[in-house]
């Protein structure tokens, strides 16, 4: 008997699940009730989430106590950290918040530029370089926010899912077409590299152009991690691939079935994979 096409996938999807899996599931907190938008684990130890009226929320024991920041902004909707001390946010009205005593308290930096009204992704490589994002503007700056260069976006791109900044003019983007791309000339010249979704022998959709990012991606030199969440056959998803070559080509893609429904994620510079759920809860996994 010939098997159709959505049998085949069906198929495909069950024994990547249910395969040897090298991403373990390391640390479930409890939901919420704050009105959170997004956050990560940093480490095993140390979490942090931002949301709605530029609440800020950070934790130092796995998520089984949250503490509050001082801070006084808009709604936050993308959040990353360079350290356990160091966080970064951004959000409504294009603002930019920085912590650099582990979320106890925030300060402003210069918003952001572009015509879309809110910040969606954030990236350091250090306390003064990095990138920022909204869905159609990227902006570099070389003095921790005070001010922000406009980069080109690549050929092609419309929208921007997310940004990492590697160093002084250096980083990648992933796009809505889930391309993979990478500057060394603050964005002159864009190199598309291999993407991990190609590798997928089964209909992944991403959760892309919204507010919130719905692929991370985290590189130290040539070695990289990319994180989605998206669905497929109605499943909640989230698939891992890994680089050991800038990006020129990925490890096939681990896929993980979901238990809730997921708003963003995010990979951290210790190598966590965070996904922030819809019921303002946070699900770490690590090797």
């Amino acid at each position: 008997m010939q098997l159709s096409r959505v049998m085949v996938a069906a198929l495909i999807l069950t024994v990547s699940l249910s395969g040897c899996a090298q991403w373990k599931e390391k640390v479930q907190t409890e939901n919420q009730h704050d009105m959170l938008y997004t956050g990560m684990f940093i480490d095993k130890a140390h979490a942090l989430a931002v949301g709605r009226a530029g609440i800020t929320r950070h934790s130092i024991d796995s998520g089984k106590k949250w503490l509050g920041g001082t801070n006084s902004s808009m709604c936050l909707y993308g959040c990353n950290a360079l350290d356990e001390k160091t966080y970064f946010a951004t959000g409504n009205k294009k603002q930019v918040i920085i912590s650099t005593n582990g979320g106890d308290s925030w300060s402003h930096a210069t918003n952001i530029g572009g015509s879309a009204p809110l910040g969606k992704s954030i990236s350091f490589s250090n306390v003064k370089t990095g990138w920022a994002s909204s869905k159609n503007w990227l902006g570099e700056t070389t003095d921790g926010g005070r001010n922000w260069t406009e980069m080109p976006l690549p050929p092609g791109a419309s929208f921007v899912e997310t940004i990492c900044a590697t160093g002084p003019g250096t980083g990648y983007l992933v796009s809505e077409m889930k391309e993979v791309f990478q500057t060394s000339d603050s964005g002159a010249h864009w190199n598309k590299l291999a993407s991990p979704f190609a590798e997928l022998k089964v209909p992944f959709r991403p959760l892309f152009s919204r507010d919130n990012q719905g692929v991370a991606l985290y590189m130290t030199g040539d070695s990289g991690i990319l994180a989605s969440v998206g669905t497929i056959d109605k499943r909640n998803i989230l698939l891992i691939a890994e680089t050991k070559d800038g990006g020129k080509t990925w490890s096939t893609p681990e896929l993980h079935k979901l238990k809730r429904l997921p708003r963003s994620v995010s990979v951290s510079a210790k190598g966590y994979v965070s996904v922030f759920n819809k019921d303002e809860s946070l699900t770490a996994y690590a090797r």
